[in-house]
C-alpha cells in the first residue's frame, strides 16, 4: 500500500455482538455452571435466578455478586421476596478476586479461545460447552483455591 492510504481487509468478525453468559460456582463441591442469555442486564438476571431456583430447589442458596446495576433493582427485590431461601449478598466494590466465578471464566476463556478462531459467535459458546465438560471438581475447587 501507498504510505498513508490505510488497506482494508474483509473479515467475518463478530466486534458489534457479545456472548452474555452468567455463571455460578459452588467451591466447596466443584459444582459449576452458567446460561446463555441474549442479554446482559436485569432481565437476564432474573432468568439466571429462575434457573438457579429451578436447579436447586430445596437448597438454600448463597449468591454473592458484584455491583453491577443488573444485579439491584425492584424485580430483583421481588423475586428475593418470593424466594426466601435465596441469600444474596454484594461483593466490595473493586475486589474482582472475591468472585470466584471470574476465576473460571479466566481460565475457560484461556484453554477455549486463546489462539484459535472462531467465525460465529455460536461458535465460541459450543467451544466453551465443550471445554468444560472436561472439567472435574477437582479442577474447580483448585482454581477456587478450596483443596
Amino acid at each position: 500500500m501507498k504510505r498513508g492510504t490505510r488497506i482494508q481487509v474483509p473479515t467475518k468478525s463478530q466486534h458489534r455482538q457479545r456472548l452474555n453468559l452468567f455463571g455460578w460456582v459452588e467451591p466447596v463441591r466443584g459444582w459449576y455452571g452458567f446460561l446463555r442469555i441474549p442479554k446482559g442486564n436485569r432481565v437476564g438476571f432474573l432468568k439466571f435466578l429462575q434457573a438457579l431456583h429451578r436447579r436447586f430447589t430445596g437448597w438454600r442458596i448463597y449468591l454473592y455478586v458484584d455491583k453491577a446495576k443488573w444485579h439491584h433493582g425492584t424485580e430483583v427485590d421481588s423475586f428475593l421476596a418470593e424466594h426466601p431461601h435465596f441469600d444474596l449478598d454484594y461483593l466490595p466494590t473493586y475486589h474482582p478476586e472475591l468472585n470466584l466465578a471470574d476465576r473460571l471464566w479466566k481460565q475457560l476463556r484461556y484453554e477455549t479461545t486463546t489462539d484459535k478462531y472462531f467465525e460465529t459467535i455460536d461458535d465460541i459458546f459450543h467451544a466453551i460447552r465443550k471445554q468444560q465438560r472436561y472439567w472435574r471438581p477437582q479442577k474447580i475447587m483448585s482454581l477456587c483455591k478450596i483443596t
